[in-house]
């Protein structure tokens, strides 16, 4: 018996491919950004456990669910701000300080998921200790995404996204 390969392809040029297409890229991109971020997170608050893959996979997952879609729509919400309020800035300025601003707000709560995950609700003074230091520790990394997709990719993708 031969294994048998089934392929799902569009037609190169319809509108559904092109969508297709340009979604796929964001979507890569912050499922990339998120998974790193969480990993190193998950590793700050648990160390290399046996069971750190199901403790950053349960973090990732809710990180998913919760806060990508915010990230989404605040940093469409953050950019228009940014242009509207900071207009005498140049573009590079004004992307420089919404990557900042998402890099902070995002890893606030990549960190909250990701600490809640290994402490839970339970202990608060443990449970905010554990964040603080979470978010410290990966703030870095964070920072240095979130500039080097602000300045680099986000203007590319938006191009490419208009096209």
């Amino acid at each position: 018996m031969s294994a048998q390969t089934i392929q799902f392809r569009l037609p190169n040029n319809t509108q559904a491919s092109i969508w297709l297409r340009k979604a796929a890229l964001v979507l890569t991109m912050m499922l990339s950004m998120a998974a790193s971020l969480t990993a190193v997170m998950t590793y700050v608050s648990v160390g290399s456990t046996d069971d750190f893959t199901h403790l950053w996979f349960s973090a990732f997952s809710t990180a998913v669910m919760t806060i990508m879609p915010a990230g989404i729509l605040l940093m469409a919400a953050l950019t228009k701000l940014a242009n509207l309020w900071l207009a005498h800035l140049t573009s590079r300025m004004r992307s420089i300080i919404v990557g900042l601003l998402m890099a902070l707000i995002m890893e606030s709560g990549l960190a909250l998921v990701t600490t809640l995950h290994h402490v839970g609700w339970q202990q608060p003074q443990l449970l905010l200790s554990s964040w603080v230091s979470t978010l410290i520790s990966a703030l870095p990394a964070a920072v240095v995404l979130m500039l080097l997709v602000s300045l680099t990719v986000k203007p590319r993708v938006e191009r490419y996204l208009r096209s």
